[in-house]
């Protein structure tokens, strides 16, 4: 973009890639679907919901993005797309699994196709896509602690037996909504309070913030890390970024994840 090289994110690949498959599709757009992480980004549902298609979120990981594709397509969904933030992508059908190989195909294509049009990736993400939906900004990373009984110690003190915590960071951030899909599940936005999600033996607690910051804190399934995972939409990417890097060290480092 203006002659200098720009690095895109997982997020800002899938978000490309999914607008890229909706616009090209020919068929009923009511029964198109598309599946993301519930880590990644909150882009493609606010596409979704303006243009009038599914999408869902599931577990980490590319076997539940799989299998409820799978699911969907049963239903007489066509599912264009699936992603993780964490570079992993199912472009279309021929392959139902993470597939780089298909993935950068369309990319190429893609790109090839805007370059025609006068314009790139990074613009039609900012110029089209983010004026349109709206911008997205992330912030997600981990901190190193071998140590379990520390780790579970965070998650405790977060639960506080059932009664969770409602501000972090010094009570700057007021907590509006909490789902903990460690068994047996709790999820203050369902009127029973079971996730929909399915719950299991793993660490995985999500916030949403009164200032529109949805954060996601979860054990590493195969190293010994807490992995943190911030979002928040707004007006102006600039204002946002900085007010999510706050956020990250102020009550994530700085709070829920202090480790002494």
């Amino acid at each position: 973009a203006d002659g200098k090289w720009s690095m895109f994110s997982g997020n800002e690949i899938g978000a490309l890639l999914a607008h890229w498959q909706f616009s090209n599709y020919k068929g009923d757009i009511g029964k198109v679907a598309m599946v993301a992480s519930t880590v990644s980004s909150k882009l493609i549902g606010a596409i979704a919901k303006k243009e009038g298609f599914l999408f869902e979120e599931t577990l980490t990981g590319f076997k539940w993005l799989g299998n409820r594709s799978v699911e969907l397509r049963e239903q007489g969904y066509d599912v264009l797309f699936a992603f993780e933030q964490a570079i992993g992508f199912c472009v279309g059908d021929l392959v139902k699994d993470k597939d780089g190989v298909a993935a950068a195909a369309v990319f190429a294509e893609m790109a090839n196709q805007l370059q025609l049009q006068g314009t790139n990736c990074h613009d039609h993400l900012r110029n089209c896509i983010n004026e349109t939906y709206g911008y997205f900004v992330s912030n997600d990373g981990y901190i190193l602690s071998p140590d379990k009984a520390i780790n579970n110690k965070i998650f405790e003190g977060i639960r506080n037996d059932g009664k969770y915590r409602d501000t972090v960071g010094k009570g700057e951030y007021k907590v509006t909504g909490i789902r903990d899909l460690l068994a047996p599940g709790y999820d203050s936005s369902t009127p029973d309070n079971k996730p929909k999600m399915p719950v299991g033996s793993g660490q995985m607690i999500t916030f949403t913030f009164s200032n529109g910051i949805v954060l996601t804190l979860r054990m590493s399934g195969t190293e010994p890390k807490l992995k943190y995972y911030t979002e928040i939409s707004a007006p102006n990417p600039v204002d946002a970024k900085n007010e999510l890097d706050k956020f990250v060290e102020d009550a994530v480092k700085g709070d829920l994840l202090k480790l002494d």
